[in-house]
C-alpha cells in the first residue's frame, strides 16, 4: 500500500480510537469495580502445571513470558486490594483487571460498533472474532493451578471503506497487548498466533447466551446489558 493510500487508513483509525478509547476506559472502570481479585503475584513454571500444557507453557518460560498468579478474594478479605498496591504497575494492573473478560468486552463493543456503523459512512460491517494469541504475559487463577489450558481470545474486526480493517481488542492487557484499536495487519503480526485457525462467533447466539445469564440475576451480567446500550448511545 502506498503512503497515499496509507493516509486515510490513519485518519480514519485516529478518528477510531477518540471515540472508542473513552468507552473502553469506561468498561474497564466497571469491571475493575466487580473484581473479585485480592492480589496478583508472579508465578514461575514449574511441575506443578497441568501436564497436558506443561510442554506448551515450558517454551513461553523459555522466551521470557511472564506469568502471574491472581489470588480472588476470601471471605471477609477486601477485593480489588491489589488496585492500591504500588508494588504492582499500571500495565499489570490492567492486565489483572481484564483477566478471563475478552467474551464480555465483545458481547458490549459489538453493540457499540453495529451503532457506529449505522452512523458513519466510512464504516461497513464488524465481525466478532476467536483465536488463539501469542501472549507477552499470562494470568492463572490461583484455584486453577494444575488444570492451565492454553487461553484462544475473543476480540473485534471492523471492516471499513476502501478495503481497511481494525480491531478493537479492549482486553488485550490480559496477554501484555499495549493497543486497544490497531490494524488487522498489525494485530496479526504482532498478537495472534499464525497456526491458529480463526473463527467467528455468532452475535444473535451469544445474545441468548447472556440473556438465559442474565435470568439466573448475575450481576456483573446485569452490568453488560447495561454498558452495552448506554457506551452504544455516546
Amino acid at each position: 500500500m502506498s503512503s497515499a493510500a496509507a493516509l486515510p487508513s490513519i485518519d480514519l483509525l485516529s478518528r477510531l480510537r477518540d471515540s472508542l478509547l473513552p468507552l473502553v476506559d469506561q468498561f474497564k472502570e466497571a469491571r475493575a469495580a466487580s473484581s473479585t481479585v485480592a492480589a496478583v503475584s508472579p508465578r514461575a513454571f514449574d511441575a506443578s502445571f497441568d501436564p497436558q500444557t506443561a510442554e506448551y507453557y515450558e517454551m513461553l518460560a523459555a522466551q521470557g513470558i511472564k506469568f502471574y498468579t491472581v489470588r480472588t478474594a476470601e471471605v471477609d478479605e477486601e477485593a480489588q486490594a491489589f488496585l492500591d498496591d504500588p508494588g504492582v504497575d499500571d500495565a499489570l494492573k490492567q492486565g489483572t483487571i481484564m483477566h478471563c473478560c475478552c467474551e464480555d468486552a465483545a458481547f458490549v463493543f459489538y453493540n457499540v460498533l453495529k451503532s457506529m456503523i449505522d452512523k458513519d459512512d466510512d464504516l461497513e460491517q464488524v465481525d466478532w472474532a476467536h483465536q488463539s494469541v501469542c501472549p507477552r504475559k499470562v494470568f492463572f487463577p490461583d484455584d486453577e493451578h494444575g488444570m492451565e489450558y492454553i487461553y484462544s481470545h475473543d476480540f473485534l474486526i471492523l471492516h471499513a471503506k476502501g478495503g481497511f480493517t481494525f480491531v478493537l481488542d479492549p482486553t488485550g492487557a490480559q496477554f501484555g497487548f499495549e493497543d486497544v484499536l490497531t490494524t488487522l495487519e498489525a494485530y496479526e503480526e504482532n498478537c495472534l498466533n499464525p497456526e491458529d485457525k480463526r473463527t467467528f462467533r455468532c452475535p444473535e447466539k451469544k445474545l441468548k447466551k447472556y440473556e438465559n445469564t442474565l435470568k439466573g440475576g448475575d450481576p456483573w451480567v446485569e452490568q453488560l446489558f447495561v454498558l452495552r446500550e448506554v457506551l452504544a448511545r455516546q
